[in-house]
């Protein structure tokens, strides 16, 4: 969360504060950014060319004949953005409607920072989930193979 802000304000201007943001944690510019629409400012296009990223989205100016790799792209790069868009909507849906009943802006800004952590541990349990298993039920099957070998008398595993 690199902005909680309760006043209204453009979001453009976070696109320059987010990859700097991520350069100071990885120690490098990303290399592509998948913006919104709103993103795509003439100053948000040109400092992304002068780092040397890829800004995704429209071109400005008239809609020219697209080559199909062009338009490939720009369905890829929206693809890759529902992803993020999808967990705001998991969050607010899952977490925060009718469950924040913060009255104190420090208190909401609190709650909105846990369920933020929630976010991440649910992906992170997703994500390791599958190993975690897989590991013990390779470990369960090999166990139970050996000691079957051991009950039949055939311990070609061990040394002669």
């Amino acid at each position: 969360m690199d902005n909680l802000d309760w006043n209204n304000y453009n979001e453009a201007d976070d696109l320059k504060v987010s990859a700097r943001n991520y350069k100071t944690r990885n120690g490098y510019y990303p290399k592509k950014i998948n913006a919104d629409q709103k993103y795509m400012t003439r100053a948000n296009r040109d400092w992304c060319k002068e780092n040397n990223i890829f800004l995704s989205g429209k071109p400005l100016g008239r809609p020219s004949e697209k080559t199909k790799e062009q338009t490939k792209e720009l369905k890829q790069s929206a693809s890759e953005r529902n992803c993020v868009e999808g967990k705001f909507g998991q969050a607010k849906r899952f977490y925060i409607n009718d469950a924040v009943r913060a009255r104190l802006q420090k208190t909401s800004e609190s709650m909105i920072g846990a369920v933020i952590v929630v976010l991440n541990l649910t992906r992170l349990v997703q994500q390791h989930t599958f190993a975690f298993f897989n590991f013990w039920i390779n470990k369960i099957i090999s166990t139970v193979f050996r000691f079957f070998i051991k009950m039949i008398g055939l311990d070609f595993l061990s040394e002669p």
